[in-house]
């Protein structure tokens, strides 16, 4: 007879159904939590997947130094492609900086996918802007946080053009144009929401990002400073390479695009959730 069952029989006699009461309470604890570390190490490990889904993931972002090397329409045309939508960063200077942020990223979208065939976010707090409303603005948390802005509130922005920029013109009469009122328009904005897609919880990639209806570019006439595409195949990670060999082979002589790929980020967030799966996984091992 082992030690344990000795104790646990001795126990028994003097404790009677006190003691039987308190044991299958405690062990009904243990085995609560075995099975919440065990749930808990699964939705872990399937967090990434889920957001995935829910938000339309691309499989391939496509950012063309010269956004013609790259462009959306062709890319569209290409074997499995499924969808494709584009993202403009614009100059938006909010109103009392007379610089734009270079922690935060204003986009918009290049057409009326944008929000809707790929990448959607999933809103966290509010909901995601009505796409025909100029003046509506969604913000990912690093952004939100950045600019000191919170769901409900506004803010009076500068919206510039690259091309309203003169050549010559120096980085102190930019500002001194800007704090002025000599260059660009003004806008007034309201953020309608705060969420995230898979790229914001990618770690070491993380973008504090403004989003801007396409109504908004429409409005305003407001010209990219860059531009990105945002590509999902139909045959998913697996075709990537394969795309990737062919926008390469299509893009004019000389053309420099950098490639971002749904497979690259999906390794780099298993390996860093990895550990804490692990760790959960063994908390429900000891427990049972």
């Amino acid at each position: 007879m082992s030690a344990a069952r000795f104790l646990y029989r001795a126990e028994l006699r003097r404790g009677g159904w006190r003691f039987v009461v308190a044991m299958s309470v405690l062990l009904g604890i243990v085995g609560g939590l075995a099975l919440l570390a065990g749930a808990g190490a699964r939705r872990t490990a399937s967090a990434f997947d889920r957001l995935e889904r829910a938000t339309l993931t691309s499989t391939v972002l496509v950012n063309p130094e010269d956004p013609g090397a790259a462009p959306p329409d062709e890319l569209r045309k290409l074997p499995g492609v499924e969808a494709v939508s584009a993202a403009l960063g614009l100059i938006i200077i909010p109103v009392g900086r007379t610089e734009p942020s270079d922690d935060v990223a204003w986009l918009a979208g290049g057409d009326g996918s944008w929000f809707r065939d790929v990448d959607r976010p999933v809103a966290r707090k509010g909901r995601l802007p009505d796409q025909s409303r100029p003046d509506e603005l969604f913000a990912n948390p690093g952004a939100a946080k950045a600019i000191g802005i919170r769901v409900g509130e506004a803010i009076d922005v500068v919206t510039i053009s690259p091309d309203q920029i003169p050549a010559d013109m120096t980085e102190a009469q930019f500002r001194e144009a800007v704090r002025a009122g000599k260059l660009g328009k003004a806008a007034h904005l309201r953020l309608v929401g705060i969420g995230v897609t898979t790229g914001d919880v990618v770690p070491g990639a993380q973008l504090s990002s403004m989003l801007l209806t396409t109504a908004f570019r429409e409005k305003y006439g407001t010209g990219p400073a860059f531009s990105g595409f945002a590509v999902r195949l139909s045959d998913g990670t697996g075709a990537t390479d394969a795309f990737i060999q062919r926008v390469k082979r299509d893009a004019p002589a000389g053309a420099v695009i950098d490639f971002q790929t749904l497979a690259s980020d999906r390794a780099t967030v298993r390996r860093a959730v990895l550990p804490q799966v692990v760790a959960l996984l063994a908390f429900a091992a000891v427990l049972t």
